[in-house]
C-alpha cells in the first residue's frame, strides 16, 4: 500500500483518503504495466524521475482542457441561455470525449519522442549523458508589463494565448522546439544554429507584423539537460541578452557567430561588448541580421 501511495504522489495524484475510492480496474493495469514495462528497464530512482514529469505535464494537459471547456464552450453556451441540464450534458459528453486523449496523447508523444532521440544524439557532449550542445534563445515583448496592466482579464487571456500560440507555430515551421512560455517570453532550443537564427528572427518578424515590440536574445554552447528542460550559463546568457537588445534586435554571443562565420545568408553586426549580471568580464555580443537581398 506505502508503495502504491508513493507511486501516484509521484505522479501529482496523492492519496489523502483511504476510504474514499478513487481508482478503479484501469490504476490495476497502469501499475501492472509499469510493472512489467518502464520498471523493468529503469533504476526506481530514473523511473520516479521519469513519472514526475510525466504527471506535472499531464496535469497541465488536464488544466488546459478544463479551462478550454470553461472559457469557451461553457462560456458560450451561457450567453445562450442554456439550463443547467444543458450545461451539465454538455461537461458528460465532454468527458466521453476526453476518453479519446489517450490514442491521441500516444500518437503524439511518438512522434516527440523520434524526435527528442534526434536532437539528444546530436546535441549530447558529455560522457555522463547530462551535457548537450546547443542553442537556446528567448524573445519577448518589450513593455508588455505596462501594457497588461490597462488591459481587462480577458484582453489579457486573449493577448498571452495569441503570444503563446503564435509563438509556437513558428518556432515550430522552421524546426526548432519551443521549451516553455514565461508570460509574455518564449524559450526556445535548436541543435543547428542556422536553424536557431532562423527562428530567431522569424519569430521577431511576425511579431513586429502584429505591432507588437519584440526582442531576443540567442547563445550557443553547452547546457544542462535534466526532466526535458535546459541549465546553465549558455542559458543564464541568452535569457539576460533580451533584456539589453532593443526592440526588433536579436543579440547572439560569440560562440554562435564562430560557428556561422562562412554562412553567407546571415549577418552579424559587432555590438560591443556588454556587462551582463552574473558574468565577472564584459561579454561581447553582435546582433544578428539578414544578408541585404535575402
Amino acid at each position: 500500500q506505502g508503495i502504491v501511495e508513493d507511486l501516484y504522489a509521484v505522479i501529482g495524484v496523492p492519496v489523502l483518503d483511504l476510504e474514499n475510492k478513487r481508482f478503479d480496474q484501469s490504476d490495476v493495469r497502469f501499475l501492472t504495466n509499469l510493472v512489467d514495462g518502464p520498471a523493468s528497464m529503469f533504476e526506481i530512482s530514473e523511473l520516479a524521475e521519469m513519472m514526475r514529469v510525466f504527471g506535472t505535464s499531464l496535469a497541465r494537459i488536464a488544466d488546459a482542457s478544463v479551462s478550454v471547456f470553461a472559457q469557451g464552450i461553457e462560456q458560450r453556451m451561457v450567453a445562450q441561455g442554456a439550463t443547467e441540464v444543458e450545461l451539465a450534458r454538455m461537461q458528460v459528453e465532454a468527458q466521453v470525449q476526453a476518453e479519446k486523449l489517450p490514442d491521441i496523447i500516444r500518437l503524439v508523444l511518438r512522434h516527440h519522442m523520434v524526435a527528442s532521440i534526434r536532437r539528444s544524439r546530436a546535441a549530447m557532449t558529455a560522457a555522463d549523458g547530462l551535457g548537450a550542445r546547443v542553442c537556446v534563445g528567448f524573445v519577448d515583448v518589450v513593455g508588455f508589463t505596462p501594457m497588461s496592466e490597462s488591459l481587462d482579464s480577458q484582453a489579457l487571456a486573449e493577448l498571452v494565448s495569441t503570444f503563446e500560440n503564435r509563438s509556437t507555430d513558428v518556432v515550430t515551421r522552421h524546426g526548432g522546439q519551443v521549451l516553455k512560455h514565461l508570460g509574455d517570453e518564449v524559450m526556445f532550443l535548436a541543435v543547428d544554429p542556422i536553424v536557431a537564427c532562423t527562428v530567431a528572427l522569424a519569430l521577431v518578424a511576425d511579431f513586429e507584423a502584429q505591432g507588437v515590440k519584440p526582442h531576443g536574445g540567442l547563445t550557443l554552447g553547452t547546457t544542462v539537460t535534466r526532466r526535458g528542460d535546459y541549465y546553465g550559463p549558455t542559458v543564464n546568457l541568452a535569457s539576460r541578452l533580451v533584456n539589453h537588445a532593443v526592440p526588433g534586435e536579436v543579440l547572439v554571443n560569440h560562440e554562435l557567430v564562430e560557428s556561422l562565420e562562412n554562412e553567407s545568408g546571415l549577418v552579424f553586426v559587432p555590438a560591443g561588448r556588454r556587462m551582463i549580471r552574473g558574468v565577472t568580464e564584459p561579454v561581447r555580443v553582435w546582433t544578428l541580421t539578414i544578408a541585404d537581398g535575402d
